[in-house]
């Protein structure tokens, strides 16, 4: 509203100038109001069940068009004539003017404690806590401390402290709401509030949280219209794009799948070996003593996978066979004496039908090792026995085992028959397993025995030549360039260290998420189940991963409705590629 120069600035006037800036003039002429006198006219100005307030226009006249039903922008300016005040309202293409000499403000106030609105069914018992903390925040907001009492302008407050505002726990549906702003942050003043009514009813749960707003107050992102899953956590990961814990065995790998594993929505990993010499198994773990020493920001190492050296060649898929070993317990101490950190030795991979496995089984059960089955011939007998000594799952099931057969269960039967063990299944693409097979051990199995890993290598990082028959390609180390040789006979070349360049070469977790729920009947509540808590208990990490809840790692990933990756969250950080 535009002022003239000659008005000084009252009360009245500056709840005038608010009401017509947010579009507001409904006025109430001489006759439409009870007890009104001739030459007054009434501009409503807070309506609800506990107060009504009016600006009164005394030695009113109005001229011009009034429209009573009129909805949109308002122009307004208001001049002074003598002792005469001016109000001229455009209404869109109408105009009216309004000649006064004094303003003042009528309230009525009624018990808000028997009011409320309930025309929703089945937001009541909300809506009555809402409706009337909104009733008090009006009063202290339009009409001033005057007309509250002490206590309302403390539970006026209440309004700003997010669980009790359409924020968390709305009363009524999208259509009704009235949002104010900023809605997540809750005041000092809220917060002192809700402190004082919970140490009152005696609510300590509460009260810790209350302590966590005051810690956490600050910019906030409003991710309300995406899907926000715990931290996904691959325990079973090679390596990714531009770096190959595997291929590469140096902390710098480490590194950079530290830096880019967020970008395919993991969050935490166990960087996983392979049937290699002891002594290349052996720099591998020096390598994530010390990346875990130096903890990165980005995704963390939670440990060391090791998948071999002790599984079978006759199953030993990509490995190397010269290096698949029988179990020996002495060996097994000595890669675990390797760690500095022994906390890092969290998992391995171990055929337990071979001869000394039961020795390195008891070692690991006694460490607090998790031991699975995989790239194993073994019997469903020989899997029952060796169950007492720990085995806790199975690696990339189906794919490395002895299948099923009716009279002989097999490997692949043993996964699906004990519901107490874990299966693991590697990169949900269809290739490797198809999505029939993943669907009927989702059935059998539920989603609550079910982890969701990659089983990436870092292809791109090979040291010399590496052939991926499942894909049907050959990758070659040409110079600084990996040359892909396609058995059809296609060639293509790409820079290793390029992470555009190389990000698709594998399926990354993200897109593995994403394809499962295209060709699966599993639900968000399953997909959360499989990548985040599962994993973070079944490697003993879940004191700090694998769920959102006080005390637990800011470690979050966050997709909208298509499963398409927005960003995520390491350790309370946002990371986007």
């Amino acid at each position: 509203m535009e002022i003239a120069e000659n008005i000084t600035w009252t009360e009245e006037l500056e709840r005038l100038d608010v009401l017509l800036s947010q579009g507001q003039f409904e006025l109430l002429l001489p006759g439409e109001r009870y007890g009104g006198g001739e030459k007054e006219i009434w501009l409503v100005y807070l309506m609800n069940d506990a107060a009504e307030s009016f600006l009164v226009f005394h030695d009113a006249e109005l001229t011009g068009t009034y429209q009573k039903e009129y909805e949109g922008e308002i122009d307004a300016a208001l001049e002074k004539d003598g002792e005469q005040y001016v109000l001229i309202v455009r209404q869109g293409e109408t105009v009216c003017t309004l000649f006064f000499s004094r303003l003042s403000l009528e309230v009525h106030l009624f018990d808000y404690g028997k009011t409320g609105h309930f025309w929703v069914d089945g937001y009541e018992y909300l809506r009555q806590i809402e409706f009337r903390i909104a009733i008090l925040r009006d009063k202290l907001e339009y009409i001033g401390e005057a007309f509250c009492t002490e206590e309302e302008m403390r539970l006026a407050s209440l309004a700003n402290f997010p669980p009790l505002n359409f924020c968390c726990y709305p009363a009524v549906p999208d259509q009704y709401l009235v949002p104010s702003c900023p809605w997540w942050e809750a005041t000092e003043e809220a917060i002192t509030e809700m402190k004082k009514l919970a140490s009152e009813a005696g609510d300590k749960v509460l009260l810790r949280y209350l302590a966590l707003y005051e810690k956490w107050q600050g910019e906030y992102k409003d991710y309300s219209d995406k899907i926000i899953f715990p931290g996904f956590i691959d325990i079973h990961v090679h390596g990714w794009a531009t770096g190959s814990f595997w291929f590469e065995k140096t902390p710098q790998s480490l590194r950079e799948m530290c830096r880019t594993l967020p970008f395919a929505g993991v969050t935490s990993y166990l960087g996983t070996t392979g049937a290699d010499p002891i002594e290349e198994i052996k720099t591998c773990i020096r390598a994530a003593d010390q990346v875990s020493e130096e903890d990165p920001e980005g995704a963390q190492l939670l440990g060391v996978h090791l998948e071999g050296p002790f599984i079978n060649p006759v199953y030993k898929g990509m490995q190397k066979e010269e290096c698949c070993l029988l179990p020996d317990v002495t060996v097994m101490e000595d890669l675990y004496n390797t760690f500095k950190n022994k906390k890092l030795c969290r998992h391995m991979t171990i055929a337990p039908e071979r001869p000394g496995a039961d020795a390195v089984l008891r070692f690991c059960q006694e460490h607090q090792i998790q031991t699975a089955v995989g790239h194993s011939a073994a019997t469903f007998e020989e899997i029952k026995k060796m169950r007492a000594y720990g085995l806790g799952g199975f690696t990339h099931t189906f794919s490395g085992m002895k299948g099923f057969h009716h009279r002989e269960l097999g490997t692949a039967g043993a996964a699906l028959y004990f519901d107490d063990m874990i299966c693991e299944f590697a990169k949900q693409t269809g290739m490797t397993v198809s999505h029939e097979a993943f669907e009927l051990a989702y059935r059998i199995k539920g989603s609550s025995r079910i982890v969701l890993t990659t089983d990436c290598c870092g292809l791109a990082q090979t040291q010399s030549c590496f052939d991926h028959y499942v894909r049907k390609i050959r990758f070659v180390k040409d110079r600084d360039q990996v040359c892909l040789e396609h058995y059809d006979g296609k060639k293509e070349w790409i820079d290793p260290r390029d992470y555009q360049a190389v990000k698709q070469v594998e399926m990354s977790y993200a897109q593995s998420v994403k394809n499962m729920a295209d060709h699966t009947k599993v639900g968000l509540y399953d997909i959360m189940l499989m990548t985040s808590f599962n994993p973070a208990h079944y490697i003993h990490a879940d004191d700090c991963k694998g769920s959102i809840r006080p005390g637990m790692d800011a470690d979050l990933t966050i997709m909208d409705q298509n499963l398409d990756l927005i960003c995520v969250y390491c350790r309370g950080k946002e990371i986007r590629e």
